[in-house]
Formats: C-alpha cells, structure tokens, sequence
C-alpha cells in the first residue's frame, strides 16, 4: 500500500535568533534574512509585493503593494511609524500631566486619606517619561466610610451632639 497524501512543508517564516548574535534567519535553513528574504525559500513569486523602507537595523520585513507611486515615494515601514507614535503618545501624555502629579505633598495627602478612608487608593505610572506621576485615585463609596467600630462610635456622637 503506498502512501498518496502531499508530503507537509513547513511554512516559511523569519525568525529572530539571539545566538550567537542577533539576527533575523530563515526557519527552514537557517540562513541570516536581515538585509533580504531568503532567496530559497521565501515566496518572492507573489506578483505585486515589494519589501517597504526600513531604516531600522535590524529592519522590518513589511511588504507593501506595489504601485507607480510607490516608485517615485517609498513606502515607509509602517512598524516604525508604530514603534515612533507610541513613544510620542507616551511623550505627550506626560507632557499634560501638571506638577503636581509628582509632588511629595500630594503622595502624603492622598496616603492619609487612603489611612482615613476617604478614597480607596491611588495610583502611580512609571514608563520611559512618567515616573511615579499620579495616575489614578480611587473614591470612596460613602456607606464604607464608617464600617469600622471606630468610625460607628464617632459618628453616633456627632449625631447626639448634633441633636443637642
């Protein structure tokens, strides 16, 4: 009996190998794919494709469609426009973030408030520009405020003193 399924190839595809160096490599014959696709076994016959620009090292493989305009204007890579606009958008995030936001005296008020239970927390952004600006406070719900037994007492004697 002979066997009459296609035998399975694996799929092409690039992979970053961090030994011994740095380097994208082809799947299939481990053959360094940084500056080009792998002239075995990447599939260069899809008509239309062209390899955009990339000034990143090492580059992107992000293929576009070819077209007229794409050979007087290359198409940029769109992962570094990815890579550039988030870092602007951390950037500018921070930028609108008011000094107070880092301030000692604020991160003491906000914890003796935590302690007194009139928010339930604050929090902190560390990134490449926040660090340690304050990001996020957590009100109290008014009912939680006085749970404790404490804060039951206290609250009964401002009431009497309040109905004398």
């Amino acid at each position: 009996m002979t066997d009459t399924t296609p035998a399975t190839v694996p799929a092409y595809c690039e992979e970053l190998t961090t030994w011994p160096e740095l380097l994208w490599t082809c799947n299939l014959c481990g053959g360094d794919v940084g500056e080009a696709p792998c002239p075995e076994h990447a599939p260069t016959a899809v008509p239309g494709l062209v390899l955009a620009y990339c000034a990143n090292n090492p580059r992107h493989n992000v293929f576009v469609y070819a077209s007229e305009l794409t050979e007087e204007f290359p198409v940029a890579c769109t992962a570094c426009d990815n890579i550039a606009l988030a870092e602007t958008n951390l950037r500018l995030t921070h930028a609108a973030h008011a000094r107070w936001r880092r301030s000692r005296l604020v991160r003491r008020l906000l914890r003796l408030a935590t302690h007194l239970c009139l928010i339930n927390g604050y929090g902190t952004r560390y990134n490449l520009y926040c660090y340690g600006c304050i990001d996020l406070v957590c009100l109290a719900n008014p009912i939680t405020i006085y749970r404790s037994r404490r804060d039951e007492r206290a609250l009964t004697r401002a009431l009497q003193q309040a109905e004398v």
